[in-house]
């Protein structure tokens, strides 16, 4: 929540930095001005790189990346709300050693008579986020794959795990 904004359209996330022996620094709005903002998380590299990302109200993804004592960069869209395509929702997000990230998350569609739930994924290597995104499993309404979590190894290779209405758990592993 912006501490400085008077009502929900002000609402920004930001991030604070602590470095080993030291206090904690000024915190840093990271968000722009693109709605109302939540679902807040980072990922760290123990070299130092952070990447944090947050949804706003219409469903669609946002990120922000520092590395090592630099500022944060400028938002960026990594997943777009568009019309039909409701966005994403209940995502995660890991980081491994050598500072690539995968995000994984729910994405709702619905073309009229038909809603679909589809677990996607979308990969952050070289310090961006990659164009595609890659479809992990698409199921209709009646089993909802819902709550995906993710894991990254230091090679590259991602586990997604996410759970369907019946209370099944699903998996993929995806390339290094």
């Amino acid at each position: 929540h912006d501490p400085d904004g008077s009502s929900p359209q002000a609402a920004g996330i930001y991030a604070n930095r602590q470095a080993p022996g030291t206090a904690w620094g000024t915190p840093t709005r990271i968000s722009g001005d693109n709605g109302f903002v939540v679902e807040p998380k980072v990922a760290v590299a123990p070299g130092g790189l952070a990447v944090a990302a947050w949804r706003n109200s219409a469903g669609s993804l946002w990120s922000s990346q520092r590395s090592g004592s630099a500022a944060w960069t400028g938002e960026s869209q990594v997943i777009v709300s568009e019309p039909q395509r409701r966005g994403a929702f209940q995502y995660d997000m890991a980081m491994n050693a050598g500072g690539d990230a995968i995000m994984a998350w729910r994405d709702f569609s619905s073309d009229g008579p038909t809603d679909t739930y589809t677990v996607k994924a979308k990969r952050f290597t070289q310090g961006t986020w990659q164009a595609t995104e890659q479809i992990v499993e698409t199921v209709d309404a009646a089993e909802s794959a819902i709550q995906p979590k993710v894991a990254l190894n230091n090679e590259g290779r991602s586990v997604i795990v996410w759970k369907v209405r019946n209370e099944a758990l699903r998996a993929a592993v995806g390339p290094a």
